[in-house]
Parts: structure tokens; sequence; C-alpha cells
């Protein structure tokens, strides 16, 4: 395939809100309709066969593939798979609303916060029988991010970073 071939052709059609009332997919002369519905609130409803819901507060709870769980502060606190019991994604969050980790399918994200700063300090280990696991050479990694730059440190699990 050269760099000018066509591989797919997309056309959307919007409604009088902006909101993207359906995308026509044509591939090879063969021409594929998926619609959107929308609700008073201007919530995607439905994207093709998928139903998307939503809680009180107006946050999505499901879609075709995922349910979504809240807390009272309106943060998402997990992800379940449709048709699974746990979930494969579970947020945790301080008393001052800041998210304090992430865990997906047992790698865990921590976040650790400098004061008031929004400069996050976070810490990624993954966890293997209810311990860390820092890697092959025992490696801990520290991230911090700033406002448009990023510093990377690395340091033993007993060294003081």
């Amino acid at each position: 395939m050269n760099q000018n071939t066509i591989v797919q052709d997309e056309a959307y059609t919007y409604d009088g809100f902006g909101n993207r009332k359906q995308i026509i997919k044509t591939k090879d002369g063969l021409s594929t309709t998926i619609t959107a519905d929308y609700n008073a609130a201007n919530q995607l409803t439905r994207f093709g066969d998928e139903t998307i819901t939503y809680d009180a507060n107006g946050n999505q709870t499901e879609d075709g593939e995922y349910q979504y769980e809240w807390n009272e502060a309106d943060q998402l606190v997990a992800i379940t798979r449709k048709g699974e019991s746990t979930p494969f994604v579970t947020y945790k969050y301080d008393e001052d609303r800041r998210r304090i980790q992430k865990n997906v399918n047992g790698v865990v994200m921590n976040y650790h916060y400098q004061g008031d700063s929004l400069n996050v300090v976070r810490v990624k280990c993954l966890w293997e029988e209810g311990k860390p696991s820092f890697g092959s050479r025992g490696v801990l990694e520290l991230r911090e991010d700033e406002h448009l730059r990023q510093k990377f440190f690395r340091g033993t699990i007993t060294k003081n970073v």
C-alpha cells in the first residue's frame, strides 16, 4: 500500500448541539452506518448497538463493555468488565478528594502530593502475592510531573529518594 491509498472513508452528521449523530464508514465500496442517540441532558445514550446509562448525578454507569462505580463525591472508584464481578480498575482518594491510588489488573500506581501543589509525585509498583515487586534489580521508580517538564529519579528500595 502506498501512502496515498485510502483505507476507509468516514462521513459524519451532527445535531444542532454539535453532537455526532451518525458515522458512515465506507471501505471497498461497502458502507456501514453507526447512529448515536442523546438524552435531554445532551448525554450519549446509545452508540450503535451499545446502550450507555448514567446515574442521577450524570456519571456514566454502563456502556457496551464496562460498568462504572462512583463514590458519593462523584469520583470514579471502579471499572468492571460486563459479565464479571471483580473490577479490573480501582481508584482511591484522600480526604482532600485527590486521587491517591490507581490499580489496573494488579499494577498499582500510588500518587503522593507535595502539600497543596498540583505537582504529583507518583510511585509505581506491581503487587504480587500481597507484596510490592520492584523488578529484577529491586528498582523503585519515582516520577515527578511538573507543569512543562518531567524529572525521572531512580534508586534502590532502601535508598531515600
